[in-house]
């Protein structure tokens, strides 16, 4: 039997074979593929259409809001939609994150107008780092997370 996650690498693999093969017609760059990870990617068979999602990363970190759904019929491209930020090597200022995750939380909480009633403190990290997991620090059901992103400014810089 194999498992959901040996099946999403499987898909996984396929959708970058795919783009890869597709690459210029999606406009995309080599160094673009090194900047992408598929984050979902599965075939309709009832209207024989493969539908795949793209992160854009840099340093294997996600750039908030650049994605891009793909389709495919019959192996030819159907359509692309969403952006990227072209060149993005030349675009990044910044080699460290303005913010801890802790004082990123401490933020967004009291943005929305929340109080934490205990103290905000990681109870795990994943990615290297990148994910970082908090208890539910008393605003939420479930654990607040904070995840390491680029964020644009507005002029793609």
């Amino acid at each position: 039997m194999v498992s959901i996650a040996q099946s999403f690498d499987v898909e996984k693999n396929a959708a970058l074979q795919i783009v890869s093969a597709n690459r210029t017609a999606i406009g995309l760059s080599a160094d673009d593929l090194n900047n992408l990870m598929v984050t979902y990617s599965y075939v309709d068979k009832t209207i024989g259409v493969r539908y795949i999602y793209l992160q854009q990363t840099y340093q294997g970190i996600p750039v908030y809001n650049k994605t891009q759904a793909i389709a495919y019929k019959n192996n030819a491209l159907a359509s692309v939609m969403g952006t990227r930020i072209a060149d993005i090597e030349s675009k990044v200022n910044a080699s460290m994150p303005a913010k801890t995750a802790e004082s990123a939380v401490a933020v967004a909480l009291a943005a929305k107008g929340f109080s934490p009633t205990t103290s905000i403190t990681s109870i795990s990290t994943k990615e290297m780092g990148r994910k970082v997991e908090f208890g539910n620090l008393g605003v939420s059901r479930e654990n607040v997370t904070a995840q390491l992103m680029w964020f644009p400014s507005d002029n793609e810089n």
